[in-house]
């Protein structure tokens, strides 16, 4: 018996991203790409839906978001105008587009009145302060998540 080897050659595409995507390599780094990228993963996002989230920070859970289901809407709100700033010079340097609105979810409201899905990492009152009573803040901001999301929607809370 004569047994001969054969090498059997396979080509297969690979997957490639954009040098500012790898290991979430944002101009202005918040939370880490990693976590980030779960809490977007479990929204389930859709091609058209929109995503918010009311405290956006920096915007990196919106970024990495954008990164990988590009085909959806993206709005950010936040009280801080220098996060906001640099909430868009991130998405600038993804080349991706979001909306951004400067206003307190709490105390001002969502400037929004339906959206299908939101995500936020809310303050937990150390790096940056909340106003009133723990107890008092998640209970208003809940109930503005609760007012503006689609009946059939989804909301992750990072806390």
């Amino acid at each position: 018996m004569h047994v001969t080897e054969q090498s059997i050659w396979i080509e297969v595409p690979i997957l490639q991203q954009d040098h500012m995507v790898i290991g979430g390599a944002l101009p202005f780094q918040g939370m880490h790409h990693v976590e980030a990228w779960a809490i977007a993963r479990t929204l389930d996002v859709q091609a058209g839906e929109t995503v918010l989230d009311p405290m956006c920070g920096q915007g990196t859970l919106l970024a990495e978001a954008a990164i990988w289901w590009p085909k959806a809407r993206y709005v950010g709100c936040d009280v801080n105008s220098s996060q906001l700033l640099r909430c868009r010079g991130n998405f600038a340097a993804l080349s991706k587009d979001v909306r951004l609105h400067q206003v307190d979810t709490v105390d001002d409201g969502i400037p929004l009145n339906r959206v299908e899905k939101i995500m936020v990492a809310p303050p937990w009152n150390r790096q940056f302060a909340i106003h009133g009573s723990p107890q008092d803040f998640y209970q208003q901001m809940l109930l503005e998540l609760f007012r503006v999301v689609h009946p059939e929607g989804r909301i992750v809370l990072f806390v």
